[in-house]
């Protein structure tokens, strides 16, 4: 590269690395992980999105937020990730002008989708109160048609954004953007997640005191479980972007060099692993996705089993579309 001491690539500061020792093997390990967790989040997340997409008894308000979230899963997977191991590629091969455009595709491709990825999950948290209290008008307000038009927002505003940054042509923006995004989204998340705990720890008193239905409990176990599996993917995504969110406290309080620039690598590689992990949980802990899944290959496959398979996806999505729970 460069051997000006700091070179610009657009808004980001380029550091050159010695690329020999520690710092070279732990780069080619670097480039590994992500060679083969891209492929896994691509492949993964592109099954989920078919799966949900195939079979309209999952088309609810909620799966088209997993779907979305699964998008931006995708997109890690199929862009940020390849462009991470292509930049270092280029700077091996001493390539400034390659490194830079995989380096900024990295980037901006990796803003997107955690903006997208972190107001998604604030919109699930906002969705399982939403179901808990409009009870059957949950499927009144809360539309398909709505759900969709919140998604475009997401993705409209985190893509302006990440044009913004390069028009605007400075790192300064890049960490003041993210934070405002990621303080609000968060606060609501766990805002959310208070209140349907408040009110599943009312719904266990009401069990013991015998006062719930038994149509009610049901209901409310099932939702308590999707309650659970939304908390899963909040807690599994803070702790990947921790390491990230570290790094650029770093940088900011000490300034940029090149153990920082190769912190940010290395938090960024753990950031994309969530996007690998993501589908697992979905797998493990929704029935009603997985059961779709085995249907959508028994239809490609021509076994006729999909009638039983489907009535079992039906069960298992209804109580996704409203909660009748009268003392909620």
């Amino acid at each position: 590269m460069e051997t000006n001491s700091t070179p610009k690539c657009f808004f980001l500061t380029s550091m050159e690395l010695s690329h020999e020792g520690s710092v070279f093997i732990s780069e080619i390990i670097c480039c590994a992980v992500n060679s083969v967790f891209s492929l896994v989040a691509t492949l993964w997340n592109m099954l989920v999105i078919f799966v949900i997409w195939k079979t309209p008894l999952l088309h609810s308000p909620s799966n088209i937020l997993i779907c979305c979230l699964a998008c931006s899963d995708l997109v890690i997977g199929l862009v940020a990730q390849p462009m991470l191991v292509a930049y270092k590629i280029a700077e091996f091969n001493d390539s400034s002008k390659t490194a830079c455009i995989g380096r900024l595709i990295h980037w901006i491709a990796g803003f997107v989708c955690a903006g997208v990825s972190v107001m998604t999950i604030a919109a699930i948290a906002v969705d399982k109160v939403l179901a808990l209290y409009l009870h059957l008008r949950y499927k009144e307000i809360v539309t398909v048609a709505r759900v969709y038009k919140v998604v475009f927002a997401f993705w409209f505003f985190c893509v302006t954004a990440g044009v913004f940054l390069f028009v605007a042509n400075s790192d300064r923006y890049w960490t003041l953007v993210p934070l405002p995004v990621l303080s609000v989204s968060l606060t609501t998340t766990f805002v959310a997640y208070v209140k349907v705990f408040g009110v599943l720890r009312r719904h266990q008193h009401q069990i013991q005191a015998q006062t719930l239905s038994a149509w009610n409990s049901v209901n409310m176990r099932k939702y308590k479980k999707s309650v659970i599996t939304m908390v899963y993917i909040l807690v599994m995504f803070l702790v990947c972007y921790t390491p990230f969110l570290t790094a650029m406290a770093i940088r900011l309080v000490s300034g940029y060099s090149s153990a920082v620039k190769l912190a940010y690598e290395w938090g960024a590689t753990v950031v994309y692993l969530n996007s690998s992990l993501n589908p697992l949980l979905y797998w493990f802990r929704m029935q009603e996705i997985r059961l779709a899944a085995y249907n959508t290959i028994r239809k490609m496959r021509g076994i006729n089993e999909s009638r039983i398979v489907e009535s079992k996806v039906c069960k298992f999505s209804a109580y996704n579309e409203g909660i009748d729970i009268t003392k909620a």
